[in-house]
């Protein structure tokens, strides 16, 4: 399997993005002559040639590939997890933002919530995370809310 890692540095008539293809269309052809880890590994280490040595059209046509490994699967469903954290961090954000505002304009607790329909534990929560540390910026404070809950 190791020269089958290597084939896309070989010389060769095909071009570096068919030998990545054709090595991982053999790799998902061979998942029972070696374990999950190695095939797992080994089609890592085809990503990253290909991320290396392709450029952004040959990586499309390797992208499909990969997508079908569960590699690829773990990579969509890793950037599934960021993409909604971040959602969910720039929705808490904004609230964040809304309640500093308001409390720099001298508005109470009990106010800032009624004036945002929010539960006031939760504005306080806000107000003491400010309260604590004024360089922390409204996406932090909101980081640590999300991670709080």
């Amino acid at each position: 399997m190791v020269p089958l890692l290597l084939s896309p540095l070989m010389s060769g008539r095909l071009t570096i993005g068919e030998r990545i293809v054709k090595s991982l269309h053999f790799l998902q052809s061979a998942s029972n002559a070696v374990t999950k880890t190695e095939l797992e590994k080994m089609q890592a280490v085809m990503y990253t040639l290909a991320l290396k040595f392709l450029s952004k059209k040959d990586l499309g046509k390797v992208k499909e590939m990969i997508f079908m490994t569960e590699l690829g699967q773990m990579l969509v469903d890793d950037g599934i997890e960021i993409g909604l954290k971040r959602g969910l961090s720039q929705g808490e954000r904004k609230i964040v933002s809304l309640i500093r505002k308001k409390f720099s304009k001298g508005l109470t607790i009990s106010a800032i919530s009624e004036e945002l329909e929010l539960d006031s534990t939760y504005v306080k929560k806000v107000i003491s995370l400010i309260s604590e540390d004024a360089s922390r910026n409204d996406l932090e404070i909101a980081e640590i809310l999300i991670s709080q809950n």
